[in-house]
C-alpha cells in the first residue's frame, strides 16, 4: 500500500493500493490494510507498492514499507523547469528536488457496530420482542412476516414436491420399459418362444403408456404451479406491513452505526535542495544575476483520524499536523523574468539570441526558522464513497502568519473489483489570506486553481 499523502494534501491521496473492502481510498487503506497489520507478525515487507503523483508540474514517486503495526513511506519529488513549486505550509522552491519520509504508527482501532448506550440496547431488546409478537400475530392471520399470504405458499411447496416425485417416477418407468424392449429383442435373436416374446412386448407397451400418462400429469401440475406463482402469493396485508416497518424504523432510529474508526500518528521529515537565481539591479550588468542554492528541511508530527459509516455522508477523514522548518525567504521576494540579448559575432550584429532567466529580487535571507501547521478534512459525499469534498488550511509563522486556505473536489475512478486506479482532485486555494506581501493584490490575485492526480503501481502484491 502507498499511504504517504494521507498526511500531505499537496500530493493528495498517494494511493493505497490493495483495496479489497471498503468503498474509498481511505476506507480501503484503513479498514483493510491497517486492520490486517494490527498484531500481525513477520518480516518487513520492503517491496509492497509504489505510487506516482503529479501536482503543479512536479513529479513525485513513493515507496511504502510495511511491518507489524506501522507503515513507513518514502517519497522523492523533483522539478527541472525554472519556477516555483509549493511545499508544506506555503513555502516555495525553484528548480530542485526533495525527499520526504513518513512513519505512520497506528494508535487506536475500532472496527465494529456499536450502540449508543445501555438504554439503547434495552430498547432494542424490547423492539425485537415486539417484532416476535407481531410475527406470531401475522402467522395467525395467515401471512408471513413480510405481509404475504403464506397459505398459497404452502400449496406451492407441496406442488413442487409432487413435481419432483413425478420426475423421478417418469424416469424410472421409462428405464423399465427400455429394459423390457431390450429383453424382447434378445429373445427374438436366441429363438425364445413366440408367447414369451409377446409377453415381453405387452409389458414394455404397458410401461411406455404409464410413462406417457405420468408425463401428462406432470404437464398439468406444472401449469398449476405457474398459476399459483402468478396469482396466489401476492395477497398483501397492508396493515401488517405498516406495523412491521414502523417497528424496524423505530429500532434503526436508536442505533448508531459507527462502522470502522481509526487513529494514527505520523512523523515527518523532509529534505529539499533548491536552486534559484537572485537579481540585483544595482550591480554591474554582468553581475546582476547570481545563482545560489539552499537546502531546507522540515520535521513534524500529524494526528490522523478516519471514520467510515454505512450512513450517507458520515464517512470522513481528518488530519492535523504541526512542524518546524529550516528554510529561506524566497517566497517573499519579487519574481522577475529577465531577458538578455546576445550577439554571436561583431561582424554579424543582426544574428542575435534572446535568453530569459527567472530571478528574484529583494533582501534574501537563508537559515530562517518557521513554525508550521496543516489541517485537512475530507467529507465523502456519495453512497459508494468515490467523491469527497476536501477543505484544507496551512500556515507558516515567523514574524507574521502566512495562512493558506483551499477547497477541492476528489473523484476516485475504480475498477469493477473495487480497486482504485486513479484519484483526481480539482482544487482552488489562496495564499497569504491574512497578511498579503503586496497590499495592492486582491485575494483573487493570490488564488490559484489546479488538478492533483495520483495513481498506484503494484509491483509486488502482498500475500
Amino acid at each position: 500500500m502507498c499511504l504517504g499523502v494521507l498526511i500531505n494534501p499537496g500530493l493528495v491521496l498517494a494511493q493505497t493500493c490493495e483495496q479489497g473492502v471498503g468503498k474509498n481510498v481511505f476506507a480501503r487503506v484503513l479498514q483493510e490494510e491497517f486492520s490486517s497489520l494490527v498484531g500481525s507478525q513477520g518480516p518487513l515487507d520492503v517491496n509492497s507498492h509504489a505510487s506516482v503523483s503529479t501536482q503543479d508540474g512536479k513529479a513525485t514517486v513513493g515507496l511504502t514499507l510495511l511491518d507489524g503495526n506501522s507503515v513507513f513511506t518514502l517519497q522523492a519529488s523533483g522539478r527541472v523547469a525554472d519556477g516555483t513549486v509549493p511545499v508544506l505550509g506555503g513555502g516555495r522552491f525553484a528548480s530542485g528536488f526533495s525527499v520526504k519520509a513518513d512513519w505512520h504508527l497506528l494508535s487506536r482501532e475500532k472496527n465494529s457496530i456499536t450502540f449508543d448506550n445501555a438504554s439503547c440496547r434495552s430498547y432494542l431488546r424490547d423492539v425485537l420482542a415486539a417484532e416476535n409478537k407481531l410475527r406470531t400475530e401475522l402467522v395467525a392471520l395467515g401471512v408471513d412476516e413480510t405481509g404475504f399470504d403464506i397459505r398459497p405458499g404452502q400449496v406451492l411447496a407441496n406442488q413442487r414436491l409432487e413435481l419432483d416425485r413425478l420426475d423421478t417416477k417418469i424416469e424410472t418407468t421409462r428405464a423399465r420399459a427400455e429394459r423390457k424392449r431390450q429383453e424382447e429383442r434378445t429373445a427374438a435373436q436366441v429363438g425364445v418362444s413366440v408367447e414369451r416374446r409377446q409377453a415381453l412386448g405387452k409389458k414394455a407397451d404397458s410401461l411406455e403408456a404409464s410413462a406417457a400418462h405420468l408425463a401428462e400429469q406432470r404437464r398439468q401440475l406444472a401449469g398449476d404451479v405457474a398459476s399459483t406463482e402468478s396469482t396466489g402469493r401476492w395477497s398483501l396485508r397492508e396493515d401488517a406491513i405498516a406495523r412491521r416497518n414502523a417497528a424496524v424504523r423505530a429500532a434503526e432510529g436508536r442505533l448508531i452505526v459507527r462502522g470502522a474508526a481509526m487513529e494514527w500518528v505520523s512523523f515527518r521529515f523532509l529534505l529539499a535542495a533548491n536552486a534559484f537565481s537572485l537579481f540585483d539591479p544595482m550591480r554591474a550588468p554582468s553581475d546582476q544575476i547570481q545563482k545560489l542554492s539552499f537546502t531546507a528541511y522540515q520535521v513534524g508530527i500529524t494526528w490522523n483520524n478516519y471514520r467510515t459509516s454505512s450512513a450517507f455522508g458520515e464517512s470522513r477523514y481528518f488530519a492535523f499536523g504541526v512542524g518546524l522548518a529550516h528554510d529561506h525567504n524566497l517566497p517573499d521576494l519579487t519574481k522577475h523574468n529577465i531577458k538578455d540579448r546576445f550577439v554571436y559575432s561583431e561582424s554579424d550584429p543582426e544574428r542575435t539570441e534572446e535568453r530569459t532567466t527567472t530571478a528574484y529580487s529583494g533582501e534574501y535571507s537563508g537559515g530562517q526558522k518557521f513554525l508550521e501547521g496543516q489541517v485537512d478534512y475530507y467529507l465523502f459525499t456519495s453512497t459508494d464513497n468515490r467523491t469527497a469534498i476536501h477543505v484544507f488550511a496551512g500556515g507558516r509563522l515567523r514574524d507574521v502568519l502566512r495562512l493558506r486556505l483551499g477547497v477541492g473536489l476528489l473523484v476516485a475512478a475504480l475498477t469493477a473489483d473495487g480497486k482504485s486506479k486513479l484519484n483526481i482532485e480539482l482544487f482552488g486555494s489562496a495564499d497569504d489570506v491574512l497578511t498579503p506581501k503586496d497590499s495592492s493584490q486582491s485575494l483573487w490575485d493570490r488564488a490559484r486553481i489546479g488538478v492533483r492526480i495520483t495513481t498506484p503501481f503494484i509491483f509486488k502484491p502482498r500475500d
